[in-house]
């Protein structure tokens, strides 16, 4: 079976299924979101909140895709507001964290707008060279021009000896800023614009906060909004680390954002199940208890969901999901799970001193597991009874020459 570890973007049927089907409860919050938007008269930056790993980028891909695609009717009537806002408002989705590579956060913003815009800026209407000129200076053109090629921005070119002549014309910030509003115009002229910025926190503080104010000082334009996404604890602590740790990255973010939205975690148990589509039962009906227990986020659960398929469907492993117990399996996917949420735990129940540790979780999903474990006689044994059983297959596993030792080593790869 082919691993599926995460939703595809570029499968339209497949994430257009994650809307119609609502898996990850996160309908009633786009249609906030659109609602928002539809209320709000001119510029506004958005700041959206969540923890690592709870599925944020998902979220906005999925507002991107609802504004952005002119075909969707079902999508249209599931959300209000919606074609009213797709009638006036496009979205731009930015992915900060790719971009950081580039020096100047001010250039990979505007040449990705400008690759995904392109066919708005016919020579008719913008003077696309002149443009760029000013933004090459801008950014020292002689280190950007490799920027603009990696890029794509292919017809981006710059004689060195106008470099001079250049610096002489753009000599101040309000030029520069009249250059990109008039770009703004063109992009804007049919539909406002919406510009997503994605991965913030994960970015290096220079580019963090770099992009920040390029955000404050030179995309001011009434048809623009912004809906910037983090992790609010984490990126304070870039600013912070940025600034010194003195500095308060909660205050300096508040005086960007205008409007804050806390998007809560989904179900991770209903995304495994759902959206990742798992069938097979024993791996279905143990992971759903070691991912609830655990608490795993959604990135987490793509982790847990590589490992825990590979040690079913490896050739080494082959027979481990056929003539091992489903106590095995049990205590196996466990350990994968702790593996990738706590390694600190996971060495001392993989050091045969977890007794509790991997008690609590077998009583937490006891009323799974008890249709998993018979006795010798084939009988459904009662709550305490399988928990014991359970345990006591824990316990066995230090011994030597037991059958479990193999499966312990195949960890030993989880980060």
């Amino acid at each position: 079976m082919k691993i599926i570890n995460n939703i595809d973007f570029d499968n339209k049927s497949n994430f257009q299924e994650t809307i119609v089907k609502n898996n990850l409860n996160r309908n009633k919050h786009l249609t906030n979101l659109i609602n928002i938007v539809n209320n709000v008269d001119g510029s506004i930056v958005i700041g959206i909140d969540g923890k690592w790993g709870t599925g944020k980028t998902v979220f906005l891909k999925q507002f991107e895709y609802l504004l952005n695609d002119e075909d969707d009717e079902a999508a249209d009537n599931l959300f209000t507001g919606l074609s009213l806002l797709k009638e006036k408002t496009e979205a731009f989705y930015f992915n900060s964290w790719e971009n950081d590579i580039y020096e100047n956060p001010l250039l990979a913003l505007l040449l990705n707008l400008l690759n995904i815009k392109e066919e708005k800026l016919g020579v008719e209407k913008y003077n696309k060279e002149a443009f760029f000129k000013v933004i090459e200076v801008v950014a020292n053109v002689a280190a950007k021009m490799t920027t603009a090629g990696a890029l794509g921005v292919d017809d981006v070119k710059i004689d060195k000896s106008e470099i001079s002549q250049l610096l002489e014309s753009v000599t101040t910030v309000d030029k520069i800023k009249d250059e990109i509003h008039n770009f703004l115009n063109v992009l804007t002229e049919k539909k406002e614009l919406i510009i997503i910025i994605d991965e913030l926190d994960r970015c290096k503080p220079t580019f963090a906060v770099e992009l920040l104010e390029v955000v404050k000082h030179y995309f001011k334009h009434k048809k623009i909004k912004f809906i910037i996404c983090s992790n609010k604890s984490e990126l304070s602590h870039t600013i912070r680390n940025y600034y010194g740790q003195g500095f308060n990255g909660y205050e300096y973010l508040d005086r960007f954002v205008d409007f804050e939205y806390l998007l809560p975690a989904p179900k991770a148990e209903k995304y495994f199940l759902e959206v990742l589509g798992y069938y097979d039962i024993a791996h279905k009906n143990i992971s759903k208890e070691v991912i609830k227990h655990l608490d795993l986020s959604l990135r987490q659960v793509n982790k847990y969901t590589i490992y825990s398929d590979m040690l079913l469907n490896s050739s080494n492993n082959y027979r481990f999901g056929h003539n091992f117990s489903n106590e095995s399996l049990i205590i196996a996917f466990y350990l994968i799970g702790l593996k990738i949420k706590d390694n600190e735990q996971y060495d001392t129940v993989l050091k045969g001193r977890g007794v509790e540790i991997i008690t609590d979780f077998f009583n937490d999903g006891i009323g799974t597991f008890n249709f998993m474990i018979r006795d010798n006689q084939n009988n459904r044994m009662n709550d305490n009874e399988a928990v014991n059983t359970l345990v006591d297959e824990y316990k066995k596993s230090f011994e030597f020459n037991n059958k479990l030792e193999d499966i312990f080593e195949q960890f030993s790869y989880i980060q």
